[in-house]
C-alpha cells in the first residue's frame, strides 16, 4: 500500500513538498485514504484527510464542507465509494485551479495491483490512440455478443485519461487508462457483457439496448438500468464511448479498473457536461464491452480486442 501512496502522490500527481493536499474518503474506502494520508503527511505543505458521509450513488453531489475543501486545495484525491469523477464539485474544484484524481470504488485489490500500472506507457499509448481521430469522423464498435454501434467524434469532448495528473485544473481516474469522448450522435445496439458499480449488477450480461439518436428506445430485461432509463432524469442519454488502455488491469467486476481494462471498450449512460457535453444528470453509468472490433472511419483500431494499429 505503501508502494500504492508513491504512485499517486509522486508520479501521478506530482506533490510538491509545499502544496496542499485534500484527501477525501467514507467509510467504504477508508483504509485507501488513510494509506494516503499516512504517506503525504510528512511534506511541508498541509495534508488534510476529510471523512465524508456517503453521497448515496454514483454522480451526487457531496456536501457544502467537502466541496469547499476540494475547492481550497492545490491537490486532491478521492477515494471514495461513490464517484466524485462527474459532479459539479469536482469540477468546480478544477475550475478554480486545484488538480487531482477520483477514485470510485476503489478496492484494496485495484490499490494494490492495477494502479501500479507505467502510467508513462499508458500516456504514450492513449496519445497514440488520440492521434487516429478526426473531427466528426464516424466510430463503429461491434462485439462477439452482437454489439454494433455507430457514433460520431465531437472532438472537443474527448479526453485522454492517462493517470499523468500535473496541470493546474487537471483531473481524472486513478487507476487510469482510457480515452473518451461524447458523441454527438449515436445509433444501434449495445449488448452488455459486464455492468456492476459498487458490487450491485445495473444489468445481466445479455442485456441488449437499443440506441437512436443517442437515446435509450429499450432494455431487454427488467434490471437496475431498465428502472433508471425510465425513472432518471437523462438516464436514457448514451453519454461516453471509452476505450481502455491499462494493459496491466483486468476484469474484476469493479468498474473502476474494468472501464481501463486494454482490450475492452465501454458506454455510459447519463451526464458527460463534466467533460464537455451537453446532457446533466444525476447518473453517470458505465458497462463494459469485451473483445470489441473498433473502426476509426474506414481504418480498423482493434480486432476482437486486439490492437491493429501500432500503440
Amino acid at each position: 500500500m505503501h508502494e500504492a501512496a508513491s504512485t499517486v502522490i509522486d508520479q501521478c500527481l506530482a506533490v510538491d513538498e509545499n502544496e496542499n493536499l485534500v484527501i477525501v474518503t467514507d467509510d467504504g474506502c477508508e483504509t485507501i485514504g488513510q494509506s494516503l494520508y499516512s504517506y503525504a503527511r510528512g511534506r511541508d505543505g498541509e495534508t488534510t484527510l476529510v471523512h465524508a458521509e456517503r453521497t448515496g450513488g454514483h454522480g451526487n453531489e457531496p456536501g457544502d464542507i467537502v466541496r469547499e475543501a476540494l475547492v481550497a486545495a492545490d491537490v486532491f484525491v478521492v477515494p471514495t465509494m461513490d464517484s466524485y469523477t462527474h459532479t459539479d464539485a469536482r469540477m468546480a474544484a478544477t475550475a478554480a485551479g486545484a488538480r487531482g484524481a477520483t477514485m470510485p470504488s476503489i478496492s484494496e485489490e485495484v490499490y494494490t495491483t492495477s494502479l501500479l500500472a507505467d502510467y508513462e506507457r499508458i500516456e504514450e499509448r492513449s496519445q497514440a490512440l488520440f492521434d487516429h481521430l478526426e473531427p466528426g469522423m464516424e466510430i463503429r464498435v461491434t462485439s462477439p455478443s452482437g454489439t454494433d454501434m455507430t457514433l460520431d467524434v465531437w472532438m472537443e469532448t474527448w479526453v485522454q485519461d492517462t493517470g499523468i495528473i500535473h496541470e493546474p485544473g487537471g483531473s481524472g481516474n486513478l487507476p487510469a487508462g482510457e480515452i473518451f469522448g461524447a458523441p454527438r450522435n449515436a445509433s444501434g445496439t449495445i449488448v452488455i457483457d459486464s455492468f456492476e458499480l459498487a458490487g450491485e449488477q445495473y444489468a445481466p450480461p445479455g442485456t441488449v439496448v437499443e440506441i437512436e439518436d443517442s437515446h435509450v428506445t429499450s432494455v431487454s430485461n427488467d434490471c437496475r438500468l431498465k428502472e433508471g432509463v425510465n425513472e432518471i432524469e437523462n438516464a436514457d442519454r448514451l453519454a461516453e464511448l471509452g476505450i481502455g488502455t491499462n494493459d496491466t488491469a483486468t476484469l474484476i467486476g469493479n468498474m473502476l479498473q474494468d472501464e481501463k481494462v486494454m482490450g475492452t471498450v465501454h458506454f455510459a449512460f447519463g451526464k458527460n457536461a463534466a467533460f464537455g457535453g451537453n446532457t446533466e444528470s444525476p447518473v453517470h453509468w458505465d458497462t463494459v464491452i469485451e473483445d470489441p472490433s473498433i473502426y476509426f472511419g474506414e481504418k480498423p483500431i482493434m480486432e476482437n480486442g486486439e490492437f491493429v494499429i501500432e500503440v
